[in-house]
């Protein structure tokens, strides 16, 4: 079993229909540019930098959702091996897209994934994609 810490976090929004937080919708509020060599992966543009400030539940609060879950590793402690050693958080979306955020010391990487983007990269860093995708899926229902 993978070790993890889940947190719900409530938002101060008014709440909308969880189908309307997709990789679609957040691809259309801030400008993202594809990662080389990485199809279904994006970051943000230069000018939308200010988001390396937001937490990740900031980042996806324009689409008015209200409660999200954010699956929290931490992939040293995972993979004493890895080259990466950031705790990434993870926020699927119903779509089975989602965002991954790596923490930095002074700011947040977010990554916005679509669904074979996000199984990727997540078998990529050693979680079980299917197992993670499924579990943050069933938080809409």
């Amino acid at each position: 079993e993978i070790p993890k810490i889940v947190s719900k976090i409530k938002l101060e929004t008014a709440h909308i229909e969880a189908s309307s937080l997709t990789f679609e919708t957040i691809f259309g509020i801030y400008q993202w540019r594809e990662i080389p060599n990485c199809p279904g992966r994006f970051v943000t543009r230069k000018p939308s930098s200010f988001i390396d400030k937001f937490l990740p539940w900031e980042v996806i609060k324009q689409t008015g959702e209200d409660s999200v879950q954010i699956q929290k590793f931490n992939l040293a402690d995972l993979n004493p091996t890895t080259s990466v050693r950031d705790e990434v958080w993870v926020l699927v979306f119903p779509d089975r897209g989602g965002l991954l955020t790596y923490v930095k010391p002074d700011r947040f990487v977010h990554t916005l994934n679509t669904p074979s983007g996000l199984k990727r990269k997540l078998d990529a860093i050693g979680l079980n994609a299917d197992i993670i995708i499924d579990e943050g899926v069933s938080n809409y229902n």
